[in-house]
């Protein structure tokens, strides 16, 4: 995936290539233990449709902060996340989301991801 713009000194960081399994937990929320295969490039959020650039910089204790709006079918969708980890073995992200959309109050939510590298990707 191509890389999104950084600020000088923000480094983007590319997990390892393979299975990544992941655990996320917000208030309210029950979700499913996830996975996700890797490609071993750098992360990308500006890569989902509708989205523009993501800033990018450093954050507190070596984070990498990224920050963007994503709008689809006049629906905005603005990002804080925060990543932290040696993106070999294991990495967190805690986002923050504001929906907005016309005519209804905003809805913020927040998560925290834990990812583990779980070995390589099924064949498939």
């Amino acid at each position: 995936p191509a890389a999104a713009p950084a600020t000088p000194g923000a480094h983007i960081p590319s997990p390892k290539a393979g299975l990544w399994k992941s655990v996320t937990t917000s208030p309210g929320v029950k979700f499913l233990p996830g996975e996700a295969c890797m490609d071993g490039g750098p992360f990308n959020p500006a890569g989902e449709e509708g989205c523009g650039a993501f800033a990018v910089t450093r954050g507190p204790g070596g984070a990498v902060v990224f920050d963007g709006v994503c709008v689809n079918n006049g629906v905005s969708a603005k990002s804080h996340v925060v990543m932290k980890g040696d993106y070999a073995r294991a990495y967190v992200t805690d986002t923050t989301t504001t929906v907005s959309n016309p005519g209804i109050p905003d809805v913020t939510t927040t998560s925290h991801t834990s990812w583990t590298w779980a070995g390589k990707c099924p064949r498939g």
